[in-house]
C-alpha cells in the first residue's frame, strides 16, 4: 500500500491521471487500495483475476476468470470497469477468441496488443493507433501499446524492461518486421 500511496501522491503533485488495470485477486485481498485509486479520480481496468497468460486458460475459463475480475475490481472501486489489458501482452492471433468474451462482458477497449513481432507475444501488422474490433457480440476499441519504428524494426517502448528486452533480442536475430 505503501508504493501506490506515493505513486498516488506523486500522480496528485503533477496532476498526471491513470488507467491501472488491476487483477482481481489483489482487487479482493485489498479493497482499500482500490478505493484510494479510484478516489483520485483514475481509471480502473482488469488485467484478469489471477496471473495467467490468455493461451494458458481455455475460453470458458478465461470468461469465468474476467467475469469474476471485473465484478471484484467494480464493487471495490464503485466505478463501471470499461478496459482489459492481458497479462504479459497476450491476446495473439491464436488467442484473439478472447475479444468476443470481453464485448460480452461489456468491455468498451482493450490495450493488449503491441504491434510488432515478437516471440511470446505481438501482432505485427497491427495498427499503431487505436482501431475497432468488430466480434458477434458488437465491437470494442483495441488500443495498441506504444512502439518505435526503427527502419524495418518495430519495438516495444513500454510494458516492462523483459518486454523491451524480448524484443530486442528476437528483433537483433531477425530483422523481418
Amino acid at each position: 500500500m505503501r508504493n501506490t500511496e506515493a505513486l498516488l501522491a506523486l500522480f496528485a503533485e503533477h496532476r498526471v491521471q491513470a488507467t491501472w488495470f488491476v487483477l482481481g485477486e489483489v482487487a479482493e485481498a485489498f479493497p482499500g487500495v482500490v478505493r484510494a485509486i479510484a478516489a483520485a479520480g483514475h481509471e480502473l481496468g482488469v488485467h484478469g483475476f489471477h496471473h495467467h497468460r490468455l493461451f494458458q486458460l481455455t475460453p470458458a475459463a478465461f470468461r469465468a476468470s474476467i467475469q469474476r475480475a471485473k465484478a471484484v475490481v467494480e464493487q471495490a472501486a464503485g466505478q463501471r470497469v470499461l478496459g482489459h489489458r492481458a497479462v504479459a501482452f497476450s491476446l495473439s492471433a491464436s488467442t484473439w477468441w478472447a475479444v468476443e468474451i470481453l464485448v460480452d462482458l461489456g468491455f468498451e477497449y482493450d490495450s493488449s496488443v503491441f504491434p510488432f513481432r515478437g516471440t511470446q507475444y505481438g501482432l505485427p501488422r497491427a495498427p499503431l493507433t487505436p482501431y475497432r474490433v468488430d466480434t458477434a457480440q458488437g465491437s470494442l476499441t483495441e488500443v495498441p501499446l506504444p512502439v518505435l519504428d526503427f527502419g524495418p524494426l518495430r519495438l516495444p517502448c513500454g510494458g516492462g524492461v523483459s518486454a523491451t528486452l524480448s524484443a530486442v533480442v528476437h528483433a537483433m536475430g531477425d530483422p523481418e518486421p
